[in-house]
């Protein structure tokens, strides 16, 4: 499996979402407390670099990735409110 982004789930829980590098299946994993926040808010610039093919298989399952423009509200899930 394959960290590709990250995205809401209902009630604004943060998740990341991952791919398959067999068979491309898309598979979305709540954050853990031991999951390192740094990397997490890396994930934001990660659309940006997926091949078309990931792309499609997100838009084809509605899966709609954070970006760059999420970072404020992702820190918040993460560190808490300044």
């Amino acid at each position: 499996m394959e960290p590709v982004g990250l995205m809401y789930k209902s009630h604004n829980e943060l998740c990341i979402v991952h791919r398959c590098l067999s068979c491309g299946k898309l598979n979305h994993n709540r954050i853990a407390s031991d999951d390192k926040p740094d990397m997490i808010e890396a994930l934001l610039n990660k659309p940006k670099l997926l091949e078309p093919e990931t792309q499609l298989i997100l838009d084809n399952s509605g899966v709609k990735l954070l970006d760059s423009r999420d970072k404020m509200s992702v820190h918040i899930q993460l560190y808490g409110k300044p």
